[in-house]
């Protein structure tokens, strides 16, 4: 993985707003970590309804909607937390009731940046009150210190079937080894029986010298 890719410019402080993705280098195909949201199949078994890593959960969002109604998952809690652990790190991701996904260790540097990502085929998908808390070690305390990213919310507006995608940069004046990443999301059909993918909100973790452990 390249570097400079990763090269930031300036300071970003505790508060630093969401940017578009567009313009800050970055690219989701060389993020460390991935998780996502989808549509699934709306059941305990079968098509998974979200994952992190290759580690899959199931998840039954409701009742199946009463024509004419389509489905609407409603607004539902999620966290992903990444932390070390020894020498490796630990990767947690939990949607709503659905277990903690646990996506095994991995080995990386400094965290640099967290992404959001929404995609709707049909419909819509959407985040609200996105925060991020960068944490770094403190070695006067001996304890974690925390930067809180700004809020995110009510993103998209508007829905589009391609993928829009906000960016927050961690703080480059310390060494950022800890990120939780917390919110709602939601998905909403237009059309009768959706498929496993035309719903999906994704989020994305970068990181220097990620690998497997």
């Amino acid at each position: 993985m390249s570097s400079a890719i990763f090269e930031k410019k300036g300071v970003a402080n505790v508060g630093e707003p969401w940017i578009d993705f567009g313009n800050s280098g970055y690219d989701t195909g060389d993020s460390c970590i991935m998780a996502m949201v989808r549509y699934g199949n709306n059941a305990g078994a079968g098509a998974w309804e979200y994952g992190v890593n290759g580690s899959y959960g199931q998840l039954t969002w409701g009742p199946p909607p009463v024509p004419p109604a389509f489905f609407n998952s409603g607004p539902k809690s999620f966290m992903l937390n990444v932390e070390p652990g020894g020498g490796d790190s630990s990767l947690g991701f939990a949607v709503d009731v659905g277990d903690t996904l646990d996506a095994g260790d991995m080995t990386y540097g400094d965290i640099l940046a967290v992404a959001v990502e929404s995609y709707a085929a049909h419909g819509e998908a959407n985040f609200n009150n996105v925060v991020v808390t960068f944490y770094y070690w403190d070695s006067v305390t001996s304890s974690y210190k925390s930067v809180v990213s700004d809020t995110l919310n009510n993103f998209p507006k508007p829905i589009s079937a391609v993928g829009e995608k906000k960016i927050v940069l961690a703080p480059t004046d310390k060494e950022i080894i800890r990120v939780v990443v917390t919110g709602l999301v939601g998905l909403k059909s237009s059309v009768p029986n959706p498929v496993a993918t035309d719903l999906a909100a994704n989020i994305y973790v970068w990181a220097q010298d990620c690998a497997e452990a």
